[in-house]
């Protein structure tokens, strides 16, 4: 595949979904990738002139002249684009009637940490730690974490970062995880010895940095509560200052816990791509991506939305919908605080929020929550007529 400024230009792969981590993280830098393509790309000629679009999930081969230029002039658009949202990166992400979103990134590197503040993210809302430990043999000791997160609040100086502790099975098996433990707290809690070994690797940058730790997959408060008591006994060990603890809210169960998991947390932050998977019944590795604006998933968010303003805690959304145009106005209809997103879409975010009107957005997700079909929530968007554009 050829490179532009010796990078990928893009990535086509034969399996895997649109939500799997490695698509994340690809497009967090602005790459565009395509999945589950099947083994016949496999095949192209190396020659061959390929077409790919990220955004509509598609590969031509060998396309028209007119539909190069198509893409030409989109890809023109979109660098004026991020040229104009880094101009206005000291501008705050405020709707138009006053009310303060704030924009974070997912980050598991510096360079998406850079990249992002150059748009003007406020901060991290999720680190990844997991992503350095994939092929590691052994579970890592403090050290090793600590040299793996240190870098990446250097480089965020006095902001915040929410540092999600490991999030590891599924798609994220490294060498040292049985396959059958399960996934996220409910394996850290199951291997307690390396779990401690992280919080002894974090909790100690707290004293220095705006840590605050979040919680995977949490399955409800009586989880949580198990989990932070194991944190305290850390803090009590190492005889650091506390950081905040969050709670990912990711499956039905939790948000139907959702005043329990808030009354035990600092903060609560939304995994949308596994909440959509598991209230729709669906693979979020597979090639089938179910749609996060599906009425049920919406009020999951909104259930967890109210938990949080009774509990008086901050609630952000963390995954891949925070950054879509049906799904960024209606997160901020419904009420959600932070939005946390890919570092190359960070600047678009920022500029969505600045065209919309919280108090309208707040009408249309009400009428969202009360429809029954993904289709219907899409043409109500669809038909609202919002200025999203992508450049």
């Amino acid at each position: 595949m050829p490179e532009i400024a010796g990078r990928a230009a893009g990535i086509a792969l034969v399996a895997g979904g649109a939500t799997a981590h490695a698509a994340i993280v690809a497009r967090s830098l602005g790459v565009p990738m395509v999945c589950g393509l099947g083994e016949a790309i496999l095949d192209v000629d190396p020659e061959a002139v390929v077409l790919l679009d990220g955004e509509q999930g598609e590969v031509v081969l060998d396309p028209p002249a007119s539909s190069i230029a198509r893409a030409k002039t989109m890809m023109q658009t979109g660098g004026k684009a991020d040229i104009r949202d880094q101009a206005e990166r000291e501008l705050p992400s405020i709707t138009r009637d006053g009310r303060m979103v704030t924009v974070l990134v997912n980050a598991a590197s510096v360079e998406e940490i850079q990249l992002a503040l150059s748009y003007g993210a406020a901060g991290v809302g999720l680190v990844r730690t997991e992503l350095a430990f994939l092929h590691a043999p052994h579970w890592p000791d403090a050290a090793a974490h600590r040299a793996a997160v240190a870098p990446l609040l250097a480089a965020l100086g006095d902001r915040p970062a929410v540092v999600r502790v490991l999030d590891l099975g599924a798609d994220k098996s490294p060498p040292f995880v049985a396959p059958a433990v399960g996934r996220g707290l409910e394996l850290l809690l199951a291997e307690r010895r390396g779990f401690e070994q992280q919080l002894r690797g974090l909790l100690p940058l707290g004293a220095d940095h705006d840590l605050r730790l979040m919680l995977p997959l949490v399955a409800g408060s009586d989880q949580m509560r198990e989990a932070r008591a194991l944190i305290d006994d850390v803090v009590a060990e190492l005889g650091c200052a506390p950081v905040p603890i969050g709670a990912m809210v990711e499956t039905p169960a939790a948000t139907a816990d959702a005043a329990g998991l808030a009354a035990e947390s600092a903060f609560l932050s939304i995994g949308t791509n596994d909440l959509t998977a598991t209230t729709l019944g669906e693979d979020r590795f597979g090639g089938s991506v179910g749609p996060s604006h599906h009425p049920e998933v919406l009020r999951g968010i909104a259930a967890t939305v109210a938990a949080a303003r009774t509990a008086r805690i901050r609630v952000e959304v963390c995954g891949e919908a925070a950054s879509t145009p049906l799904m960024t106005p209606l997160l901020v209809g419904i009420g959600v605080d932070e939005l946390s997103v890919g570092a190359a879409r960070v600047g678009t975010v920022r500029r969505w929020i600045r065209a919309m009107d919280h108090g309208e957005l707040a009408d249309l997700a009400q009428r969202a929550l009360a429809l029954d079909t993904a289709e219907e929530v899409a043409a109500l968007i669809e038909n609202t007529q919002l200025d999203l554009s992508e450049g």
